[in-house]
């Protein structure tokens, strides 16, 4: 399927059948609109998601067909996650004003660090919101957790330079993978890059061994022989470099 695996799972929880379109691996898990749009229409879908910068790939889907879908599926609730948006340059929020049918969710949990509060929210026209409140846990996040949410956006400027430094250190990250043998890099708008490798698997466990974790697909057929490299400082990368070039080069 290679997205965001918990799609499915909640949509199965909810008693929903869930369908994946399929993206082209052969060009850079590319996001098809026609293809996608058409399945919309055909299965009548009720719930669209669409993680955006896509989690594992990186791609990044244009707004111009965010919207395009968002126009032409107006009978469905279209639900772009955001997670990974403070690595790219665009966010569909604006375009929540001209579409009743379009949601956007953001998170805390990446670009602000706050993965243990599990804080995020939604933005969406007032009908969709209403709903939403209607089935929301009376006591869905803690006085505690908002705070501290509150706290760190109020410090733009910070944060801002902190994921810029990211954004330059996931180029030296990038630049210096293209030197691998046997390595195919897809493009990345996210934190993390995602590479295709030889024995993937081997490698993940391989650098467990020695203190690293990087994601593994070994259940996916679609990703089983890629694995996903979150960007770190710059001393954490070369570290990952040093032990992956050790491993790579003597396979």
């Amino acid at each position: 399927m290679a997205t965001f695996s918990m799609y499915k799972i909640n949509t199965l929880i909810a008693g929903g059948a869930p369908v994946a379109v399929p993206l082209d691996k052969e060009r850079d898990f590319l996001f098809d609109t026609d293809e996608f749009i058409a399945a919309v229409k055909k299965e009548k879908a009720k719930v669209v998601f669409l993680c955006n910068p896509n989690n594992p790939t990186g791609y990044l889907i244009s707004l111009e067909d965010i919207e395009r879908i968002a126009k032409e599926c107006n009978n469905s609730i279209i639900v772009v996650d955001e997670a990974y948006a403070e690595f790219c340059s665009q966010s569909a929020i604006p375009l929540v004003k001209k579409y009743e049918n379009l949601v956007v969710l953001r998170t805390f949990s990446k670009a602000y660090l706050l993965a243990g509060a599990r804080c995020g929210y939604s933005v969406s026209g007032p009908e969709i919101a209403n709903e939403i409140n209607k089935i929301r846990p009376t006591y869905n996040i803690s006085s505690l957790t908002q705070l501290i949410a509150q706290m760190v956006f109020e410090e733009q400027n910070e944060m801002q330079k902190m994921i810029q430094y990211l954004i330059d250190r996931r180029g030296e990250l990038e630049a210096a993978l293209k030197k691998a043998k046997d390595v195919y890099i897809y493009p990345s708008c996210a934190n993390y890059i995602l590479i295709k490798v030889p024995r993937a698997e081997e490698i993940s466990k391989e650098l467990e061994k020695r203190g690293i974790l990087i994601r593994s697909f070994p259940n996916d057929p679609m990703l089983c022989d890629c694995i996903r490299i979150t960007v770190g400082t710059k001393e954490q990368n070369d570290i990952f470099l040093e032990e992956f070039f050790d491993i790579i080069n003597n396979f």
